[in-house]
């Protein structure tokens, strides 16, 4: 008897439904990232020679970062250049040649006004005239030629030396001296030299379920939080809201699962402590209700209808337990603005409502209609 006495006795935690203004804020997670990083890969296949910095340093656009191989392109560039000499030295020789080929047959065609030769005499000095200017010409396009290959190889020369093209600090350097550099599309080993970010330009990317974008807009205040530095909130705002789905382009199977859409919020400042794929969670403030009626989260039940699926997700609805004449009553509920402890109730509650926020077990074993025999108010 001693003990069933004491079973029957029930404490619930009850609260108030009060009113006051609530902040509105939908929370997700996101990755840090560089929005200004450079990526360096090789436009030759060559061993890597000497490298001239190291993870974390800073370096200045057009610095000298890593030396590729030259020895092979230079002994292409003297050979090239060896071709332009001997071109000029061709052309020399076949212009001479053809200078001397014009006069024959300018004489001869003189000779041939005056009378004094025959036109079949003519005709050989005219076509011999005529093939050496094409070759005088041809030697001159050779030498043109040569130097373009010159040129080229100039070009190439300058590729093995792998230069900063922005300002910022090296997060990634994967090759080593030694190593074979390759200029690949594909993500072969040694197909990635260097990586180089402005660490000023430093931004959270999310993914956004579709949805959820209506809730999204340009210039949405962000409040960002991170494990690294978890005793500070920083600010920013979305700067970027991608047009296009993660599941565009997919078919079958892929086309009906949860597509998201990326978007990119810029910070107020950043932080030495960032670094690019570091996870963080922000919460992107929507809007500041007043006057609202609000009650706390623990209060709030949640029941899920399986008859009905949107996005792949049953349907669901909310309640609380109202305490009325000391009897739990079950109240459904239509939400509005929610924050980290607080849920506004747009219709069901009124301010002065008492309802019953705990303890989560026990609510759990709450029905319509159960007497509350003993109540704590919090």
């Amino acid at each position: 008897m001693y003990y069933k006495r004491a079973d029957s006795e029930v404490i619930a935690e009850v609260s108030k439904a009060e009113t006051g203004a609530i902040k509105s804020a939908f929370f997700t997670s996101g990755m840090m990232t560089y929005k200004t990083q450079a990526k360096l890969s090789p436009e030759l296949i060559a061993k890597v020679s000497q490298i001239y910095v190291s993870e974390g340093q800073a370096v200045k656009a057009g610095q000298l970062l890593i030396k590729l191989d030259d020895a092979p392109v230079k002994a292409e560039l003297e050979q090239a250049q060896v071709q332009v000499m001997q071109a000029v030295i061709e052309w020399e020789r076949t212009k001479t040649e053809s200078d001397m080929r014009q006069r024959e047959a300018r004489r001869q065609k003189e000779l041939l006004e005056a009378g004094m030769v025959r036109a079949d005499a003519y005709e050989p000095y005219r076509q011999t005239a005529e093939a050496a200017a094409l070759r005088a010409d041809y030697a001159q396009k050779a030498i043109l030629l040569a130097k373009a290959v010159v040129a080229q190889r100039l070009k190439t020369l300058e590729k093995t030396e792998i230069r900063s093209p922005i300002d910022g600090i090296v997060i990634a350097s994967p090759i080593k001296v030694g190593e074979t550099a390759i200029a690949s599309s594909v993500n072969l080993a040694g197909s990635s030299l260097m990586t180089v970010a402005d660490p000023n330009s430093i931004m959270v990317e999310t993914q956004i379920a579709e949805f959820d974008i209506g809730r999204i807009r340009l210039n949405q205040t962000a409040n960002i939080t991170t494990r690294a530095i978890p005793n500070e909130v920083f600010t920013g705002k979305i700067s970027s809201i991608a047009r296009v789905t993660s599941g565009d382009g997919k078919t079958g199977a892929d086309a009906k699962s949860l597509k998201t859409v990326a978007v990119q919020i810029m910070l107020d400042r950043s932080h030495p402590e960032f670094i690019s794929g570091m996870s963080c969670d922000v919460a992107l403030t929507e809007a500041v209700q007043k006057n609202a009626v609000v009650i706390p989260l623990t209060a709030l039940r949640v029941e899920s209808d399986a008859s009905v699926v949107q996005f792949d997700q049953q349907k669901r609805s909310y309640y609380v337990w109202q305490v009325k004449n000391r009897q739990a009553v079950k109240v459904p509920l239509e939400l509005g603005y929610a924050d980290e402890f607080r849920q506004e109730v747009r219709k069901g509650l009124k301010a002065g409502d008492e309802i019953i926020t705990g303890p989560a077990a026990y609510l759990e074993t709450l029905k319509d209609g159960m007497r509350i025999n003993t109540v704590s108010k919090k």
